[in-house]
């Protein structure tokens, strides 16, 4: 939490300090996606929800901004099984806050590419539902620090539509289940698939 705290007060100088002319930025990203697979013998059901809400400054002659998210997202994976009658329910809930550093390469007046670098700290609860047994519940944090590749079209002037594609980035994770002993995993990923593209919004003063 120190850490998480020295960041926020590191960029959040930064941008009040700032002597060149720039502009606020505030945006939003939403997804949901959901689905269902029937097999010989059983039935997957599977929904999630994220929403994510952005606030930056744009220096405008490094086309640099920096900004912090605060985000949401929930899961529930439901599989049934009809050859034993048995049911497994896995729910899953998150938040998130993450500052971040974006540098654009405009293309021209309308359309850029950018490079995203972000810190992003979650908490997280997750809780797995077993018929005839006992429920087990997680309770964990992750950190992420990574490069995220987009770019962003102007509608207007102000108003633009934006999308970040994949991610390469290293996470490590510390959770705990039922309050047993803590555990953790580190990895590295690297990845351009579309179950990492995400759609946002944003408007600029």
């Amino acid at each position: 939490m120190k850490k998480l705290l020295v960041i926020i007060a590191i960029l959040f100088y930064g941008v009040t300090s700032a002597q060149e002319k720039g502009t606020w930025v505030f945006g939003g990203e939403l997804n949901f996606s959901n689905g269902e697979n029937d097999y010989i013998d059983s039935t997957s059901d599977y929904n999630a929800f994220g929403i994510t809400a952005k606030t930056g400054y744009v220096f405008i002659k490094n086309n640099l901004e920096l900004g912090l998210g605060l985000g949401y997202s929930r899961s529930k994976n439901e599989n049934s099984y009809s050859s034993s009658s048995s049911h497994y329910e896995n729910k899953y809930n998150s938040y998130t806050i993450s500052p971040y550093v974006k540098k654009y390469l405009p293309i021209n007046d309308t359309f850029s590419f950018f490079l995203q670098g972000e810190v992003a700290f979650s908490n997280y609860n997750r809780k797995q539902d077993y018929d005839n047994s006992d429920d087990t519940n997680i309770d964990g944090n992750t950190v992420f620090i990574g490069l995220r590749p987009g770019f962003v079209y102007f509608v207007t002037k102000n108003i633009a539509l934006n999308a970040n594609i994949g991610a390469l980035g290293y996470s490590t994770n510390k959770y705990k289940s039922d309050n047993i002993t803590e555990s953790k995993s580190n990895s590295f990923s690297f990845n351009l698939n579309s179950s990492n593209l995400i759609f946002g919004l944003s408007y600029y003063l």
